[in-house]
């Protein structure tokens, strides 16, 4: 534990601050020693055996103490610094001096003009390129000799502990900063004023830095000070806890203080960023300009050797002035101009950009009734400004919308059928190219293009019987057509198309209602499309040949019911554990009493015992798989971890299970497990039906369904009579089916037991021959639909489909990253909902549409519109 080091206003709050204290490390078993105070009364009640200085022994004749690396004298209660016994006689080299200049230690900065001198001449050592080891050259030798024979002196130099002066009426701190060729540095000093209105200055801490070695120009320098000043205040200003009290920030550079009170991005980055910085640190604090020889901190800059320094009274209560009144102090509110090559602006070049947009109106709507509202009260501000002493209406008006209706149709009509216009106006026929050229048309009195259809003796109202042309593909047809398609309760293509043509006949209508229906948002909750992408590659796992059961994976099925021991008790619960080798679709069935970890690592123990340890595992996310993979872990970490068995765990390291797990609800992954299971779950359904067995005579139906599954042929079978042996899983595990008969006895035949052995390793090879040949050939020949990729993007929004809910209530996601396979086709993502972020195979996402010509990024910003708007839609 350090030294802890605290205060108080009077001698019994310092008593109680030491109780609980004393109380609070007590109960963390901490007893707090070695108490000192420069008030002995305050002491008066601890054990001699808690004193800092025993009763009992006196070593020292003074009542010096160390207190966080400072020297501390009680009795004047004040900091002196602690110098080393000088060594005489030195054969001085560049290791010695360096290990001379480290044991200055002034954590808090008192005789930085002293250590600011050390530093510098340990630069110019450090340039001198000499070895560590190698003599000094005589120029900085006697410079150096100089300064270690004065150090004794700095014992004399003394500051005060308490910087405040007693009963304190008003706390200001004074940071000063300086630069110059050789280094720059920053110092801090608290100014206190008492009740009598006398004024206390005492110095608090101080900082120093090297100027660097690549040349850097001064008034850089100047702004390095500044910002190592607004850095030591923020420091101290924490430390005490006056974060509040103000500070007054004091530079004798002129360039520097322009910079600081400018905005940081009208400089350069090199200043702009340590401005920019400065600004933060100080909050507002001023900043202002100092005479040269009035700043203590360009003691620091320069450095001092110790006999000067010990003469300085400036540096340890600052400049004089600073005793007097506020309104004495040399500030000045005007600085003096500097020119522009040394205040280092930013350059900048100016660039007129005349842009055009050709976004009308109406592309800025996103609703028709929205458009038609806004464009209603356009016509009546200019109806206002056209006849001031009209009477005007709060709400808009049927004729306003009316009107306005006809002049957004009619402004489109004349952007996209303007020959057609100008042919009817003339009394000619539409152009041969025309789309309008099918079509009976009119030009009615308001210039509006009307199908002139055959209902001119109806009853109707006259838009029914003549509805405005609106062409296919502008936006304001399609704003029409989803208007209308959210007043039909969103009904199909029919209904959308036949309300529409009650006041509107948009060109290939069926199209554009085939395409309002397909783009919309919430018909598409209830019709979702998944996504569909190519058939993957098959993994290599499957593709190379390998020991049976050395890449497994594992499926549960079930379950199934056993014949329970008491006559009267329910039927037992059991499952099936079903292992296929993913090379030669060899099949292991184990039956499993529940679904615990225990329960599966049981089975997956026998499953090893019989069949080999596996090096990789592959199953889905079930817990219970998960579990083992967990206990697992935890099992060959205590293995590996045994002492007794060093040769033992160096070989059976080797052989860990690899798990692996497919993506969370995904089963289109683990095709291979699932067929396994289905087939079995068929081959026992057709087997017992409802009949309820036993523990053994469980076991025994499923070692012969196994069987079974293990003489299924891999390839089809040939027509040809001749052709007996096909191919089977049984090959692998036995040599031959296991449905064919056994072998003769060759046994009194005498043969050459090598050849015999050749023999039977020939047998095996030819089995893995023909699984290469016939079982591979047949895989690389499966039939697949065709379909182009999806491409799917990070912030696309889409629907995450659920089993188990309505697609109407399908959490809607954002696709955070895409996992493409090796085929570059994404398979894998991970999306992101209210409720989490989760991990989902491609299948399960459902994209919401939108315009097919939008970049990704529009494409995004269109679909939460339009999301948002058809959330927020209500019929009116």
């Amino acid at each position: 534990m350090d030294d802890f080091i605290s205060g108080a206003a009077s001698i019994e709050q310092a008593q109680q601050l030491r109780k609980d204290t004393q109380a609070l490390m007590a109960e963390g078993g901490l007893q707090l020693r070695k108490w000192n105070s420069n008030r002995p009364e305050a002491l008066d009640d601890l054990p001699d055996e808690l004193n800092g200085m025993p009763s009992t022994m006196h070593f020292r004749t003074d009542n010096k103490i160390k207190t966080l690396g400072v020297v501390w004298e009680t009795e004047p209660d004040q900091f002196e610094i602690d110098v080393q016994e000088l060594k005489i006689d030195v054969q001085w080299t560049k290791r010695k001096i360096f290990s001379a200049i480290a044991q200055l230690y002034d954590p808090l900065g008192l005789v930085s003009p002293v250590v600011a001198w050390a530093k510098i001449q340990m630069q110019h050592l450090w340039l001198s390129c000499i070895e560590w080891d190698d003599a000094v050259p005589d120029e900085i030798l006697i410079k150096w000799q100089e300064f270690y024979r004065q150090l004794p002196l700095l014992q004399t130099f003394k500051v005060p502990r308490c910087i405040f002066a007693s009963d304190p009426q008003g706390i200001q701190f004074h940071v000063f900063s300086d630069a110059s060729e050789v280094g720059y540095g920053a110092c801090i000093y608290a100014r206190s004023t008492s009740k009598d209105d006398s004024t206390k200055i005492e110095l608090i801490s101080s900082k120093s830095r090297v100027a660097p070695l690549k040349r850097v120009s001064l008034p850089r320098l100047e702004l390095c000070a500044a910002l190592l000043g607004a850095k030591l205040y923020a420091r101290v200003s924490t430390a005490l806890g006056m974060e509040g009290v103000r500070c007054w920030f004091w530079s004798d550079s002129t360039v520097t203080l322009h910079w600081i009170r400018a905005t940081p991005n009208t400089w350069q980055t090199f200043i702009g960023n340590r401005t920019s910085e400065i600004q933060h640190l100080t909050h507002g604090h001023p900043w202002n300009h100092v005479k040269g020889v009035d700043n203590p901190a360009d003691y620091i800059s320069r450095g001092m050797l110790p006999e000067d320094f010990v003469k300085n009274s400036a540096w340890q209560c600052g400049p004089a002035w600073l005793r007097n009144p506020e309104e004495h102090w040399p500030i000045q509110q005007k600085l003096e101009p500097v020119p522009d090559d040394v205040l280092e602006k930013r350059k900048t070049a100016n660039v007129s950009i005349v842009s055009f947009t050709d976004m009308s109106l109406i592309e800025r709507f996103s609703s028709y009734w929205k458009l038609l509202r806004v464009t209603a009260y356009i016509f009546r501000f200019i109806n206002r400004c056209r006849k001031k002493h009209q009477q005007h209406e709060c709400f808009i008006t049927i004729p306003e919308l009316k009107f306005a209706k006809e002049a957004l149709v009619k402004t489109v009509q004349h952007q996209v059928f303007a020959d057609e216009i100008k042919a009817l106006k003339r009394k000619q026929t539409v152009p041969t190219r025309s789309p309008l050229k099918n079509l009976c048309i009119v030009l009615d009195s308001e210039g509006i293009l009307r199908i002139g259809g055959r209902l001119q003796l109806s009853d109707e109202n006259y838009s029914f019987k003549h509805p405005m042309i609106i062409p296919s593909k502008h936006h304001l047809t399609r704003l029409i057509a989803e208007h209308y398609h959210t007043l039909s309760l969103h009904s199909g293509p029919r209904m959308t198309l036949a309300s529409m043509r009650q006041e509107y006949w948009p060109i290939r209508g069926k199209h554009l209602a085939n395409y309002v229906c397909r783009k919309c948002h919430k018909c598409f909750r209830h019709r979702p499309v998944p996504i569909t992408q190519p058939i993957g590659q098959l993994p290599k796992t499957r593709l190379t040949p390998s020991r049976p059961f050395s890449i497994t994976g594992v499926d549960y099925c079930g379950p199934v019911y056993m014949k329970p021991v008491h006559r009267r008790a329910a039927p037992q619960k059991a499952f099936i554990a079903v292992f296929i080798c993913f090379a030669t679709k060899a099949i292991h069935l184990e039956l499993v009493c529940d679904l615990s970890t225990e329960a599966f690592i049981a089975a997956l123990r026998r499953f090893i015992a019989r069949r080999g340890l596996p090096l990789e595992m592959h199953s889905d996310n079930a817990t219970n798989f998960q579990g083992a993979k967990n206990t697992l872990a935890t099992l060959y970490s205590i293995f590996n971890d045994s002492c007794q068995r060093r040769k033992i765990i160096d070989e059976c390291s080797k052989r860990g299970i690899k798990w692996l797990f497919i993506p969370p609800r995904a089963p289109n992954f683990g095709g291979l497990w699932e067929a396994a299971v289905k087939t079995a779950k068929t081959s026992l359904s057709k087997t017992l039906g409802n009949a309820r067995l036993s523990y053994e005579d469980y076991v025994t139906v499923l070692t012969q369904v196994e069987a079974n599954m293990n003489t299924r042929p891999l390839t089809p079978l040939s027509e040809d009579p001749e052709e007996i042996d096909v191919l089977t899983p049984g090959h692998f595990l036995t040599g031959s089916s296991l449905a064919v008969l056994p072998d003769p006895d060759y046994t009194d035949i005498p043969v050459n037991r090598l050849k015999h052995y050749q023999q039977l390793q020939q047998l095996v090879q030819q089995h893995w021959i023909r699984w290469k040949r016939e079982y591979l050939t047949e895989l690389n020949g499966q039939r697949q639909k065709s379909s182009t990729p999806v491409d799917l993007f990070p912030g696309q929004l889409v629907l995450l489909g659920d089993d188990n809910k309505s697609p109407a209530v399908w959490p809607l996601a954002r696709i955070l990253s895409v996992q493409p396979g090796d085929d570059q086709i994404v398979r894998v993502v991970s999306v992101k909902t209210a409720t989490g972020i989760y991990t989902r195979s491609a299948k399960r996402l459902y994209p919401l549409p939108f315009d097919e010509n939008l970049t990704q990024q529009t494409a995004i910003q269109a679909a939460e519109k339009e999301h948002s708007r058809q959330q927020q839609t209500t019929l009116t």
